[in-house]
């Protein structure tokens, strides 16, 4: 009986250490669970490298601020920091990402008592605040451009652009969703219309981008039916010789709306990928169309995303081959844009496309900030100098200087100058006595299809002189 009340015992004893060592896992268990949560929720609702809310936790916030809301009003701000790749590109991953948590300091410092301050995107930040006063906006717009107006950093100072979208409860909406979607149309709008600027969202905006979804659709419809044509506007000799040339422009006549004018659907096909497409289509006709009018140089306009794309050289070496098309009679115009965005690449590809043959062409001249270095460091064949320049022309003496030094730059360079946007027979006159090359605009010729080139400007004999000035306008 005592042999029995020992196992009793034995074994109750055992039991109860097994339930304390149970009892003690399970507290481990139940702070490992916690640590969990607290990982997934800071990796949800926090940003890893500026430690401020994520997007998802800014519209929980945003909701909640739209809920308590009773009076005056909730803003929401997106701010999106101006080029940041190159940036980024420029000082490395780690310099970009100090950059990014000293802007969050920034902001952080600036914005009004009370804001929250979060990160949208990899470079665009966004704030939430309530006020009392109907201008909440204005007022955290001037904060945020306070904050921005500070350099970054980073080895050396660094001074940061930022567009910025603002929507405001309860004028531009009254739920989360509604709100930044909004905020995204004012933000989209203001990049539209340049870098460093503000834009608060207004009806006007949701119909512009309405109509830009429409025209955007349409225009992938037509691309697939191959409804848009090329046509060209003949190049002639300041001499009056003749045509010495063609420039290929791109045309889109809508079965309802008519005739849109490329300012229009060009920039919705390089936002949205559609532009390679384009792109190459453009090329192969023109090219083809060229071809076949001897004596003559056809001149395509490349896009910036036509100059970033690797097989770029190889199409234009494969469409020459093709057509048979001497490499000399085809001129790729560039606009000074296309060498701001990423110089290097730019250069690379131009003198890339330069070693085919072709012959390159600097278009807008004299609208951007360095031109004169440009000239210098690209391999440029042509200059055309900007109309703006030649529609004052008579009206402004500076436009006269301007272009008699465009041409004696030009020309000392080895360059052929070209002045567009010749609508005057004064105008003409002018370039002619600057010591232009050509010449082109609707005094000669408006764009036409090329069945029309064919039959008014070429004879079997080859190109022949422009009608008189006054039957050609």
């Amino acid at each position: 009986m005592k042999a029995l009340w020992m196992l009793v015992a034995v074994a109750g004893a055992g039991l109860a250490g097994g339930a304390f060592v149970a009892a003690g896992a399970g507290l481990r268990l139940d702070r490992l669970l916690a640590q969990t949560t607290e990982t997934v929720r800071k990796l949800t609702e926090e940003d890893a490298l500026t430690a401020l809310p994520s997007h998802s936790a800014m519209l929980e916030r945003l909701e909640g601020a739209l809920a308590s809301r009773r009076s005056g009003t909730v803003v929401l701000a997106l701010i999106d920091l101006d080029a940041f790749r190159e940036f980024k590109e420029t000082l490395g991953r780690a310099g970009g990402d100090a950059a990014l948590k000293q802007m969050a300091e920034h902001l952080n410092a600036a914005v009004p008592a009370g804001a929250l301050l979060g990160r949208f995107e990899d470079d665009e930040f966004a704030v939430i605040t309530s006020s009392d006063q109907a201008e909440g906006a204005a007022a955290l717009d001037a904060a945020l451009r306070a904050a921005l107006s500070r350099p970054i950093v980073v080895d050396r100072p660094w001074q940061l652009t930022a567009t910025i979208g603002l929507a405001q409860a309860p004028d531009d909406g009254t739920t989360a969703e509604e709100l930044a979607r909004r905020a995204g149309l004012a933000l989209r709008a203001a990049r539209r219309e340049g870098r460093g600027l503000t834009r608060r969202f207004e009806s006007a905006i949701e119909r512009e981008h309405t109509e830009r979804q429409f025209i955007l659709r349409e225009l992938e419809a037509a691309i697939s039916r191959g409804d848009l044509e090329v046509h060209y506007q003949p190049i002639v000799a300041a001499d009056g010789s003749g045509i010495v040339g063609v420039e290929a422009l791109l045309r889109w006549t809508h079965p309802a709306r008519g005739a849109l004018p490329p300012s229009l659907f060009i920039p919705l096909a390089e936002q949205n990928g559609l532009m390679p497409r384009l792109g190459e289509f453009v090329l192969r006709q023109a090219i083809a169309d060229g071809a076949r009018w001897p004596g003559l140089f056809v001149a395509v306009n490349l896009s910036p995303l036509q100059i970033r794309d690797a097989g770029l050289v190889r199409l234009v070496g494969a469409v020459m081959a093709e057509t048979g098309i001497a490499p000399s009679r085809v001129v790729l115009e560039v606009t000074e844009g296309v060498l701001i965005d990423d110089p290097q690449h730019a250069q690379a590809s131009l003198e890339a496309l330069h070693a085919l043959g072709v012959r390159i062409a600097l278009d807008d001249f004299g609208t951007g900030y360095s031109s004169l270095s440009y000239l210098q460091r690209f391999p440029f064949d042509r200059v055309k100098i900007d109309r703006t320049f030649v529609a004052s022309l008579g009206a402004s003496g500076n436009s006269g200087a301007i272009i008699q030094s465009i041409v004696t730059l030009g020309h000392a360079l080895g360059m052929k100058v070209l002045g567009e946007g010749v609508e005057t027979d004064e105008q003409r006159v002018l370039l002619r006595l600057a010591g232009c090359d050509e010449l082109q605009g609707h005094l000669f010729a408006k764009p036409a299809p090329a069945v029309e080139i064919d039959q008014a400007w070429i004879r079997p004999a080859g190109p022949v002189k422009p009608p008189a000035v006054a039957s050609a306008r």
